[in-house]
């Protein structure tokens, strides 16, 4: 599981475990990790404003429109995955 940690009064999100990219990451699937686990990382922009700064725990500092754009990809990919692996 990723940790997150919210500083509110400092609109600051530092996401550990996560990088802002613009390819289909690395999951370490041996430590748990998934895809969906990946995407979820959606339900967390609800927590922030596009003033946040986003600090993931790889890669450059990010905005909420650039978490957003990734973890759009990643749920989109998710989506053909499951589709694909049904049949």
């Amino acid at each position: 599981m990723a940790i997150r940690l919210f500083i509110f009064t400092t609109r600051m999100c530092f996401m550990a475990g996560f990088a802002v990219q613009r390819m289909y990451p690395f999951i370490d699937y041996g430590s748990a990790g998934s895809l969906a686990g990946m995407a979820g990382m959606r339900t967390d922009l609800k927590m922030v404003d596009e003033s946040t700064i986003i600090v993931p725990g790889h890669g450059a500092v990010a905005k909420k429109g650039d978490v957003k754009e990734f973890a759009d990809m990643l749920a989109g990919s998710l989506d053909i995955f499951s589709r694909i692996l049904s049949g």
